[in-house]
């Protein structure tokens, strides 16, 4: 559909329209059908398994990876819709407003497909949020337990780290979850702090447990019109609830906090 002038008459117009509206809108229903069964075929599959290997202590980075896997695939879905939703709803709704003047009746057939075509688009992205957040709370079993044990295993490594060389106790900073080389205060022979599998895995904690104790602002900022105000007030909450988990990483957490307010402005969704 390029050429305004290709129906040469308005009644003509309208019905070429008017057929062209009802098979771009049963195709796009069709379309976005296909990828739901898509998404629930991908995720019905993969959360057994992202639950059984959650609650394997020897499995949590093939966990990780796998979660990840399907998070991808999972957005990749959805960035297909969104892409057809712009070539072909969108596109065709401004050409059709090029062609149709606002004070023609028959504009209304092209509010409706309009309105139809968003309508489905928003149950699509219902559908999406689901899943991915059915994902998600693979990641939320026992988080406050995991993180309680994680901080205790901590405490008890750097309480019991020292010198391999004259055995003098060593410092070990409060951020030190991955392997860290530390000098001796008393002989200064370089030792290596070892946290522990489990320890490396605090960072990730950390983030999804902030993520869920500040559930109730993205679901402020989801029922309250995704206003770039609420998506702040949301990320705030959020960098603010690591920054009290992970205080020695505050400075890279306000960083991620500004990075992602810019980008959601920029770009109006939500890209946090």
């Amino acid at each position: 559909m390029s050429d305004p002038q290709r129906f040469g008459s308005d009644r003509a117009a309208e019905s070429a329209w008017q057929e062209e509206l009802k098979d771009l809108e049963a195709r796009w229903f069709a379309f976005l059908d296909k990828l739901e069964a898509k998404m629930e075929e991908l995720c019905s599959a993969a959360l057994p398994e992202l639950r059984a290997l959650r609650c394997d202590p020897d499995s949590q980075q093939i966990y990780l990876r796998v979660l990840a896997g399907v998070q991808g695939q999972l957005s990749r879905i959805r960035e297909k819709a969104y892409e057809t939703h712009d070539a072909k709803v969108t596109d065709t709704w401004y050409l059709f407003r090029s062609e149709i003047e606002f004070t023609n009746p028959f504009y209304m057939t092209g509010n409706a497909f309009r309105d139809n075509c968003d309508e489905r688009y928003h149950a699509f992205e219902e559908a999406y949020l689901n899943w991915y957040n059915l994902l998600r709370a693979t990641l939320q079993d026992n988080l406050e337990e995991e993180y309680r044990q994680i901080l205790e295993i901590l405490d008890s490594a750097r309480e019991s780290f020292c010198c391999k060389q004259c055995g003098a106790p060593i410092s070990v900073p409060p951020a030190c979850f991955i392997s860290t080389h530390l000098a001796c205060p008393a002989c200064s022979t370089q030792n290596t702090f070892e946290p522990g599998s489990k320890a490396r895995e605090l960072p990730f904690i950390a983030r999804d447990l902030a993520e869920k104790r500040v559930t109730p602002f993205y679901q402020a900022y989801q029922q309250g019109g995704r206003t770039d105000a609420l998506y702040r007030r949301y990320l705030r909450a959020r960098y603010d609830e690591l920054n009290r988990m992970l205080p020695d990483l505050r400075e890279h957490h306000e960083m991620l906090y500004h990075e992602y307010t810019a980008s959601h402005r920029q770009g109006g969704q939500d890209n946090g």
